[in-house]
């Protein structure tokens, strides 16, 4: 029984190979046929050949004229230069101070200083670092409350200036 059964199975794998093979060659295709898709393989082999010679033999040319301009660059340059310079010795920081901007209120606060604006939070600190050294003005403003007067002080070398935010007595 197993002798029938192997022998069938050898049968229907033959029987597909033979549709396989006869699937891959198209009708129409002999020998004559095949040697000349061959023969126009070989042609087109040859053509991108003399196309890729041609490109080597542009890029060499080219790359010969680079290189000659660059030697002629390189002769009118002197072999040596000399050059120097005085080094500039960096200018002196100028003194700074800083200015703690302290929020009693519940509100948010504002500090102008020197014409600029500073929020600072409702019951917190703010702190401004890298400030000039010398006579600054400000005035204080929060939320629901008008402006105050212009107020004058001194900002210190290695000091801290402390502006703080007040509630209305």
């Amino acid at each position: 029984m197993k002798c029938w059964l192997s022998r069938i199975c050898l049968l229907g794998l033959l029987s597909w190979l033979g549709v396989a093979v006869a699937a891959a060659q198209p009708a129409g295709d002999t020998p004559e046929d095949m040697k000349q898709a061959i023969e126009s393989l070989r042609k087109q082999v040859e053509d991108l050949k003399r196309a890729r010679d041609l490109d080597y033999r542009l890029l060499n040319d080219r790359l010969d004229r680079i290189e000659k301009m660059l030697d002629r660059l390189l002769a009118g340059q002197s072999s040596s230069s000399k050059s120097s310079f005085t080094p500039v010795a960096p200018a002196p920081e100028s003194p700074r101070g800083l200015v703690r901007l302290d929020n009693r209120l519940p509100v948010t606060g504002f500090v102008t200083l020197e014409g600029i604006t500073y929020r600072v939070p409702p019951l917190s600190t703010r702190t401004l670092t890298n400030m000039p050294v010398g006579p600054i003005s400000y005035t204080l403003s929060a939320e629901g409350m008008a402006t105050g007067p212009l107020t004058r002080s001194r900002v210190n070398a290695g000091e801290m200036l402390t502006i703080t935010l007040l509630p209305p007595q």
